[in-house]
């Protein structure tokens, strides 16, 4: 019971001090100041993330100025929250007047939920981000709250496929190839130096695996080949390798990793003759 008692009497407390903070505020002639939503924009795309920039306009129809104390942000991608955090404030509003207030925000790749799937599957993900804005004065803080939603482009997975593949060596011991493997890039950034991890089979016989080779670079828009020197061992392979000299293609699968992003590879190709 006493407990009861002392929660009333903290929530009449509060209730209290808001109403006089309130009335302290409409006392002195303050206006509550507007939060307008303005735009947003997606901007330093590459393959971590991209920054979903907000921007609203902050108006202070009093005859004094404000200032931006606090900004907290939390963002959700497809409804699950997956990061939160303040942005610096001690921007001024002057009186009678209005401000720009932009809103900042980095959706790292990585904390999209199956971001893997949703790259090969899907060109958007939906975002929302909402927090408030703590405006204040002499008189004390009020926050205004702000909420928006959008979808943004990921980026498109790269093209990855066998180019050619050519005989360097061959012997009753071992066959010696260059396969080159063409990277294409769709985006408008570039891709980073990365590396891939990769097997060989030709049909249901497995001819290498634990395979490993850097891979280059790639420009905006671009492409990149490299070659991958690969020596097969006749030993308990030599009917995949004849097969695969008789014009059976060679499978490569494997992953291409670059930074954060792990794509996964399945491309096929032939021996020139």
């Amino acid at each position: 019971m006493r407990l009861h008692r002392l929660a009333l009497a903290a929530a009449l407390a509060l209730s209290l001090t808001g109403c006089a903070f309130l009335q302290r505020l409409a006392g002195a002639g303050f206006e509550a100041p507007r939060l307008t939503y303005q735009s947003w924009s997606a901007d330093q795309l590459d393959l971590e993330g991209v920054t979903v920039a907000l921007q609203y306009r902050l108006d202070n129809p009093n005859a004094f100025g404000l200032d931006l104390r606090r900004l907290a942000y939390k963002l959700e991608v497809e409804g699950r929250q997956v990061g939160e955090g303040t942005l610096p404030a001690g921007v001024q509003i002057p009186a009678r007047g209005s401000t720009a207030l932009a809103i900042p925000v980095r959706l790292r790749w990585r904390d999209v939920p199956n971001f893997v799937e949703t790259l090969l599957t899907r060109a958007e993900v939906g975002y929302r981000i909402s927090g408030s804005a703590g405006v204040g004065s002499a008189l004390g803080t009020i926050d205004l709250p702000f909420d928006h939603q959008g979808r943004v482009a990921v980026p498109r997975p790269p093209a990855i496929g066998i180019e050619g593949i050519s005989v360097k060596e061959a012997s009753l011991a071992h066959l010696a190839l260059d396969v080159k493997v063409r990277i294409e890039n769709g985006n408008a950034f570039p891709l980073p130096v990365g590396a891939l991890t990769y097997g060989l089979r030709v049909g249901e016989q497995d001819l290498l695996s634990g395979g490993a080779h850097p891979l280059a670079a790639v420009p905006p828009r671009g492409h990149a080949v490299v070659t991958l020197p690969v020596r097969l061992s006749t030993v308990g392979a030599a009917e995949g390798i004849a097969d695969l000299l008789r014009g059976a293609a060679l499978r490569l699968q494997g992953l291409a990793g670059f930074g954060d992003l792990q794509v996964p590879v399945d491309a096929q190709g032939s021996v020139r003759r």
